[in-house]
């Protein structure tokens, strides 16, 4: 798997599916999909924007993919104090998440991830 950190906004990469990270202080992880966008996009709410919250998310963000058997993601970060640290606890957390021991497995998952962006601009707003 490839993993990339981008200075680029999140709508202007190609991507079969887009994932962005929102806050919000009711829920954990909440999932709104938006069926109406040539890629497919994802919210995940978090109570904040800690780093494991992040990793959280990151995982979350990788475990959708696999169920929607998607092979390209493009995570859109929140506005954050420090984007490197954001980006490489989101990073983390897709490692982590992205991990398949099938050594004795008969019937090993197809679908891999093949390719993560991760952007550190602002976030794509979702009508």
């Amino acid at each position: 798997m490839k993993i990339n950190v981008v200075d680029i906004p999140a709508d202007r990469i190609k991507s079969q599916l887009l994932v962005t990270i929102k806050k919000d202080k009711k829920s954990k992880f909440d999932i709104v999909k938006d069926k109406f966008l040539a890629a497919r996009v994802i919210e995940i709410f978090t109570k904040d924007f800690s780093l494991e919250n992040l990793r959280k998310a990151g995982a979350k963000a990788v475990n959708l993919a696999r169920e929607l058997k998607v092979e390209e993601i493009a995570i859109a970060l929140p506005n954050l104090n420090s984007y490197e640290e954001g980006g490489q606890a989101t990073a983390e957390g897709i490692i982590l998440a992205s991990y398949d021991f099938d050594k004795f497995k008969t019937k090993k998952d197809e679908t891999k991830i093949k390719e993560v962006i991760i952007s550190t601009t602002s976030p794509l707003k979702v009508k």
